[in-house]
């Protein structure tokens, strides 16, 4: 009984721990800038810093070029036990032909897209296993590759960038099995992250439409129910120096810079132990247009919001704790 009491203690820190440095890749941008700043100025091994800064000109390349994905770090050993601290779970309601090319539209953003992360980027996920044959790939911002050894660790997790040369490197590949998984809110999504209904940015997102238009590829609606829970923000008002803050960093970097608050003020980094479910509905077959006129791209934007909309319906009374209160909201 007591051997089993200390297996359960050590399994519990082994899940808040993958948790926790989970949650430091919000500050990794930061970190990583101190410390090649301090390499460079305050050490003798600035050398590492050039070869690494000449290393991501040269490959500048690959974030538009599918990627680099690396099992070893997508499989690390913490992650292991990611998925069973909230716990995190991926539903499937259709199989996806792996001969075929999909965009997966992700809601919502959340603070950190942890739900959609844990599912199409850590390598103990179950998404290989219910789609096999297709090969996940996560967009983000390029501002991501512009920092040396940085670069290198995002690629290595199978990031790629949200740039259409780059998507379309993928989406056009004949031989198909490609799926990138796109936040269709973005940053400013991110937001909006609060308990109770989903706020989400759809109206003003037409670009994914007119690439899977350009390519023929699938459109694949994905909710995740929970994602706003785990970790809430905390919002400054817009005439203070935080609000100031946020403002300007954002217009900067397209970036939101996120207060976020978990289980209590002192562990504001550490995100609650709330469920989350991750719904993927079926695929929205695209005809290949070349050039698809403003009329092409709003019928099937219309059709993709209709899907979504639905796949929420359908799944909120199963996956929501109060679905008679909780309402999906499209803000933008």
């Amino acid at each position: 009984m007591e051997r089993q009491k200390w297996k359960t203690m050590f399994q519990n820190l082994l899940e808040l721990s993958s948790a926790v440095l989970y949650c430091f890749h919000l500050f990794l941008h930061v970190f990583t800038t101190i410390f090649l700043l301090y390499i460079t100025f305050w050490t003798e091994y600035w050398p590492i810093v050039a070869i690494a800064a000449c290393w991501m000109f040269y490959d500048n390349k690959t974030p538009n070029r599918g990627g680099r994905q690396v099992n070893a770090v997508k499989r690390f050993p913490i992650w292991k036990y990611f998925n069973d601290y909230f716990p995190i779970r991926l539903i499937k309601t259709a199989d996806l032909d792996p001969r075929k090319n999909y965009i997966f539209c992700t809601h919502p953003h959340g603070v950190v897209c942890t739900s959609s992360i844990a599912h199409f980027i850590l390598g103990y996920s179950k998404a290989s296993e219910l789609f096999p044959g297709l090969k996940f790939h996560t967009a983000t911002l390029n501002i991501n590759f512009y920092f040396p050894l940085l670069r290198d660790y995002v690629l290595a997790l199978g990031f790629v960038s949200a740039s259409i040369d780059s998507l379309m490197f993928l989406l056009r590949n004949n031989e198909g099995g490609n799926v990138i998984n796109l936040m269709i809110g973005g940053s400013s999504e991110a937001c909006y992250t609060q308990p109770g209904d989903y706020r989400i940015i759809l109206n003003k997102r037409k670009g994914f439409i007119k690439i899977a238009l350009t390519t023929g590829c699938s459109l694949v609606p994905v909710f995740c129910f929970g994602e706003n829970d785990p970790l809430q923000l905390m919002f400054p008002k817009t005439d203070s120096i935080l609000g100031s803050l946020q403002d300007w960093f954002r217009r900067l970097t397209r970036v939101s810079l996120c207060f976020p608050v978990g289980r209590s003020w002192l562990l504001t980094c550490v995100p609650k132990r709330t469920p989350m479910v991750t719904v993927v509905g079926e695929p929205i077959d695209i005809p290949k247009i070349t050039e698809p006129s403003e009329k092409d791209i709003e019928y099937y934007h219309s059709l993709y919001k209709e899907a979504l909309t639905r796949l929420f319906e359908e799944n909120r009374h199963q996956y929501v704790s109060y679905p008679s209160d909780t309402k999906l909201i499209i803000v933008g």
